[in-house]
């Protein structure tokens, strides 16, 4: 890997048609979909360049194909954004460039194209401070970028995301991260929103749960584990093949849009209860019913303002409620949460309904009988 200064030393040389057209800015390292920045730090950012400020140094992968893209940004995405963004009028100057030093004077509520033409110019002189990376491969940009990003605070999705190897690829394909790809069709009905690696967050939990057959750790560094550990897994496989099967049919469950799932760890609680049940019994249209369950249950939960009450109740159903909230609130990613909270789930849904016909004709009980077991 060589890294040289830029050809590229000003804000108008990085910034003409052509060039943005050869800038690929969303690598799949980097952080995908809706940018991190607000307006807010984008008005700094353009009050940095007006008042000549030093702004961090750019990096650009130089590609050696030979095609319309010829570069990809390393570091300095949310940067190369807010001044394209700038120059094509998508926002004004904010309250911080008010008080420019002469003969600015206060620009605040100004578009590029409403500023005279010398301030333009001030603007596209502006010294950047960009380098090429050259002749490294895919491990050493993904290395590098993640040693870039370390005081930026990635999360540990978008930092799982930044890995190579067939476990990124997989999650990445079915949460639609990359230019290529859209998400599978469950993830737009959530409330969970798609930015910084949220959905792809969603389907590394659920795989990992899958890859262990049930409930299993998965915080943070057992995800990063999973994706090591399983840099040769296959999207075409037969547990790739059951996780979508799954999805698919929570995007039946959930086709109305439920409001009640808007956190991860319901959507997880849900997609156990789902892959369980699927494997135990005939679960042909019953979606009406785990959509009906979930919501109800999530309503409950929701409604409990003392939760000490819940704690001394001699009512087994309060208890469970109990031991569930308990486990939702903290540690929800250990094991001993996950199965708590799955045991709360599969209880109340066969409670519930009691008519499930069981895959294997040894494990059927009657509801009198769930009831006593219970």
């Amino acid at each position: 890997m060589k890294i040289v200064q830029s050809q590229f030393p000003t804000v108008d040389s990085l910034s003409k048609d052509y060039r943005r057209r050869e800038i690929n800015l969303r690598p799949p390292y980097q952080r995908p979909h809706e940018g991190v920045w607000n307006l807010k730090k984008k008005q700094l950012l353009i009050d940095t360049i007006l008042r000549t400020y030093d702004m961090p140094k750019i990096y650009l992968r130089s590609l050696d194909v030979d095609s319309a893209t010829k570069y990809e940004v390393v570091d300095g995405q949310q940067r190369l954004r807010a001044i394209w963004d700038f120059l094509d009028g998508k926002f004004d100057l904010g309250e911080a460039s008010a008080d420019l030093p002469a003969p600015l004077g206060d620009l605040s509520g100004q578009n590029y194209e409403s500023l005279d033409s010398e301030i333009k110019d001030r603007i596209g002189v502006f010294p950047l401070s960009v380098f090429e990376i050259q002749q490294a491969d895919e491990e050493e940009i993904r290395e590098l970028f993640q040693r870039l990003q370390e005081g930026t605070s990635l999360n540990p999705a978008e930092r799982r995301n930044a890995m190579m190897g067939g476990m990124r690829d997989f999650v990445a394909l079915v949460a639609g991260t990359d230019d290529d790809t859209e998400p599978h069709s469950v993830l737009p009905l959530t409330r969970i929103q798609r930015k910084r690696c949220q959905w792809d967050d969603l389907i590394a939990l659920v795989t990992c749960i899958e890859l262990h057959g049930g409930p299993t750790d998965i915080k943070a560094n057992n995800l990063s584990r999973m994706y090591r550990d399983r840099s040769d897994f296959a999207s075409n496989s037969n547990l790739a093949d059951s996780i979508r099967a799954n999805l698919n049919y929570m995007t039946r469950v959930l086709k109305d849009q439920p409001p009640e799932m808007d956190i991860k760890w319901g959507f997880v609680d849900l997609y156990l209860l789902v892959s369980q049940l699927r494997r135990d019994y005939d679960m042909r249209s019953r979606e009406h019913e785990i959509a009906d369950f979930f919501s109800e249950f999530e309503q409950e939960r929701r409604s409990v303002e003392d939760e000490g009450a819940l704690a001394e109740s001699r009512d087994p159903w309060n208890k469970d409620m109990f031991g569930y909230i308990q486990h939702f609130k903290t540690g929800g990613g250990k094991r001993s949460a996950v199965e708590i909270r799955h045991g709360v789930y599969k209880r109340r849904f066969l409670y519930m309904v009691d008519d499930l016909v069981p895959k294997d004709p040894r494990r059927s009980f009657s509801n009198d009988e769930r009831i006593i077991i219970w």
